[in-house]
């Protein structure tokens, strides 16, 4: 839908919206990504979200129609930060800024945070989460799953309520100061990542290490079986923190490198 030259009638700014209407669309923005589309993405999603907001916002009813009319536009808001975008686009409804300016926020706001909120959620924060309860999980602790829905649902629920009051509150100036400190995010992520790969072959290289010993008679195994986990892990560490910052890797690309180092070992294992 495109909105052109078309104005709100009532130019008049509307009543400041009140924390529980914010609280509603944080947690309606919970399922802003089930009604994605190849056409308009995330829209539906994002203006079932909001609507409550619109309605109070405007309450001539023309106005509102424009309101949700241009907040069908394409949008992606699948993302747990989706809601501090929410909050930047429902400040400027309330201010009755221009369509356009409202447009273009929105749309810069959307794919900031959800290339953001992407980032740090699912390529960071649910690896580590499951790295950390992977090996208990393995030995049959339901304990340790239930802990890891636990801490994945309050960490969204936190996300969600606390970014769409920043939001809110803040306007554009909360995008404004994500974009500016992307870079170190970035680079701070592709860090963590690095060690985030690298312990992925610490279980890799203890099974690896621990066959080693239990095949062998030898009295120096049992001390390599130890020492060899820690190895693997330092100069993956090392290989990955390398190319992704020196070299400029992809996290693809350093999947890959994973996958290709842990077939070799396969190799060397079965030769062994």
């Amino acid at each position: 839908m495109v909105v052109g030259l078309a104005k709100y009638q009532n130019q008049q700014e509307a009543f400041p919206l009140d924390k529980k209407t914010l609280q509603n669309v944080a947690l309606r923005s919970f399922l802003s990504g089930i009604s994605f589309n190849s056409e308009s993405s995330d829209s539906i999603g994002w203006l079932w979200a909001i609507q409550p907001a619109l309605r109070k916002i405007h309450s001539d009813e023309e106005d509102c129609k424009l309101a949700m009319g241009h907040n069908l536009e394409h949008c992606s808001a699948s993302s747990p930060l989706a809601p501090l975008a929410m909050g930047v686009v429902l400040s400027l409804e309330q201010q009755k800024c221009d369509l356009e300016t409202i447009r273009s926020t929105r749309s810069i706001a959307t794919y900031t945070c959800d290339a953001i909120g992407k980032m740090l959620v699912y390529y960071l924060f649910i690896p580590l989460l499951a790295l950390s309860i992977i090996e208990s999980a393995r030995n049959g602790s339901i304990m340790a799953v239930a802990i890891y829905c636990v801490v994945l649902f309050l960490l969204q629920v936190i996300l969600r309520f606390v970014s769409i009051q920043y939001g809110y509150k803040h306007g554009m100036r909360a995008i404004e100061k994500l974009q500016k400190n992307a870079g170190t995010l970035k680079k701070s992520m592709m860090i963590a990542g690095s060690f985030m790969l690298g312990a992925i072959l610490v279980a890799l290289g203890s099974g690896y290490a621990m066959q080693i010993a239990m095949s062998q008679d030898n009295s120096s195994i049992p001390t390599i079986a130890k020492l060899l986990p820690g190895v693997l892990t330092v100069v993956m560490g090392l290989l990955l923190h390398y190319l992704l910052v020196k070299k400029n890797f992809s996290m693809g690309k350093c999947v890959i490198v994973v996958v290709l180092v842990s077939f070799i070992i396969a190799l060397v294992q079965n030769i062994i």
